[in-house]
């Protein structure tokens, strides 16, 4: 059992971090106070341009904090520490719960950095209007102090019963649109259902293709 506010595998560059859970429990609940800032509850598949990989297996994950600051499962590089691959598998009938306030839970794939996700037979729930993104940001340019950062890359691989719960699902966006105008523009995104019967499924309101 894993109990905490932030979990991290693989940070910074030259880190490689791999986790392996196995009918385990992992409740990440709170915000962290880091920095002069609070970042939300948040489970981070390699940051800072590390290299992670996290296989969690036949094991329940809630990720929560009701606070502004959100909640969120990321896959390559998270909004405060961007870049780096990771890689996450979903295995076994696990089940992922993000809550938090309304409309601030998400799930990254390819936030800022390169992320595959496979969920297989697994579900994943972005609760109260939360937001999946695969191949969330675009390319942004070198500032003071900060260098540029590449687009994210996203893959999405949904399997043998998988199911993905949001209240909006973005692929190549960085924000949902409305009505029939699409958000803002993000990196490269793919999502892959298989097929007919033996794939995932996707359920969420709105869904969008950059």
């Amino acid at each position: 059992k894993i109990t905490a506010k932030n979990l991290t595998v693989g940070r910074a560059a030259g880190g490689n971090g791999t986790l392996n859970a196995d009918n385990a429990t992992i409740n990440l609940s709170g915000e962290q106070f880091s920095g002069g800032n609070y970042f939300g509850a948040a489970l981070s598949v390699d940051n800072r341009g590390g290299n992670g990989t996290a296989t969690i297996n036949n094991s329940t994950v809630t990720i929560t904090n009701n606070t502004a600051t959100g909640a969120a499962l990321n896959v390559g590089g998270s909004a405060p520490n961007p870049t780096g691959t990771g890689v996450l598998n979903l295995t076994g009938g696990t089940t992922v719960d993000i809550n938090a306030a309304a409309g601030l839970g998400s799930f990254n794939v390819g936030y800022n950095g390169n992320g595959t996700a496979n969920i297989n037979n697994s579900t994943v729930n972005v609760n109260d209007g939360g937001a999946a993104y695969v191949g969330r940001q675009a390319a942004t340019p070198a500032t003071p102090g900060s260098p540029a950062v590449p687009a994210a890359t996203g893959v999405l691989n949904l399997s043998n019963g998988a199911v993905l719960n949001a209240g909006f699902v973005g692929v190549g966006v960085s924000s949902a649109g409305t009505g029939k105008t699409l958000g803002t523009a993000g990196g490269t995104g793919t999502v892959d259902l298989g097929d007919l019967g033996t794939g995932g499924t996707i359920n969420a309101p709105r869904f969008e293709l950059g």
